[in-house]
């Protein structure tokens, strides 16, 4: 009883590709880009995020300090920044009259 005829685990040589000479006009032009698609489908769609309401967005050691000026001068928010607002402008020269 002849033996099985035994098999090869070996890999056969991988085929070599000769890769073709490139030409001058291939060596010296740039490849061509792709298209680019449309700007608007690129970037991602920027959605609403709601917002806490400012009264919770304000730091509250500001807060307090607001509401302690209120107390001792008598005078709100609004007319704060309008006494703020005029004092700067006074000092850019903006509220001279000439």
């Amino acid at each position: 009883m002849p033996a099985a005829p035994r098999r090869s685990t070996a890999q056969p040589a991988p085929k070599i590709q000769k890769q073709r000479p490139q030409s001058y006009i291939e060596k010296t032009t740039a490849p061509a880009e792709p298209p680019k698609p449309p700007a608007s489908s690129t970037g991602r769609r920027k959605r609403r995020v709601p917002r806490e309401p400012l009264s919770t967005r304000v730091p509250v050691a500001l807060r307090e300090r607001m509401y302690d000026y209120e107390e001792s001068t008598g005078v709100g928010v609004q007319a704060m920044v309008e006494e703020a607002l005029t004092e700067y402008l006074k000092k850019r020269g903006f509220g001279e009259t000439s």
